[in-house]
């Protein structure tokens, strides 16, 4: 059983790490070349953000969004890290029920991108939220996105893919 619990960590952190992106430039609110919530200066983003105006409701979108990420990502991980752990424990049940439990994470964090952003007065945070809602859909719908997931070692690509997810919302939530 600690095995397993020290299976679930690794990939957990490193799911969180690898979308904390979103957080990581500005403590995930839009930045203009403007400041953080900390004052340091953050330098302005090379989409198109820096020529439109960051509203207060713009950053609440953002930071809501940028919370519901961070959230859905570490238990998503925490599921990849329990699939991984039965697979590798040889338990095929757990594995199937940690495996159900990862996809109806990914379908609820599409779930709460879409509602958070659905009130956004930024067009450009709600057309990056849908797309970021979509294709986190289609991974959770996707039947080959676990199966090839047999250890540990296996969770890398999947990590790789829901980040590339969230490139979108990089973009505009920065």
């Amino acid at each position: 059983m600690r095995r397993l619990a020290v299976l679930s960590l690794a990939p957990m952190a490193a799911m969180v790490v690898g979308l904390a992106g979103c957080a990581a430039n500005g403590g995930g609110t839009p930045s203009a070349g403007g400041t953080s919530p900390a004052g340091a200066a953050v330098p302005a983003s090379p989409s198109t953000r820096a020529s439109v105006p960051v509203t207060a409701d713009t950053r609440q979108v953002c930071d809501t969004i940028n919370r519901a990420i961070a959230e859905g990502a570490a238990a998503f991980g925490g599921d990849l890290g329990t699939l991984a752990g039965h697979l590798t424990g040889g338990n095929k049940a757990a594995a199937d029920k940690a495996r159900t439990s990862a996809q109806g994470r990914l379908r609820t964090l599409a779930t709460k991108i879409r509602t958070a952003a659905g009130p956004a007065d930024d067009s450009e945070v709600r057309a990056a939220a849908r797309h970021t809602a979509d294709q986190i859909t289609t991974l959770a719908t996707d039947p080959a996105l676990l199966s090839g997931v047999r250890s540990a070692s296996d969770l890398a690509p999947v990590i790789e893919k829901l980040t590339r997810a969230t490139d979108e919302m990089n973009k505009v939530c920065v």
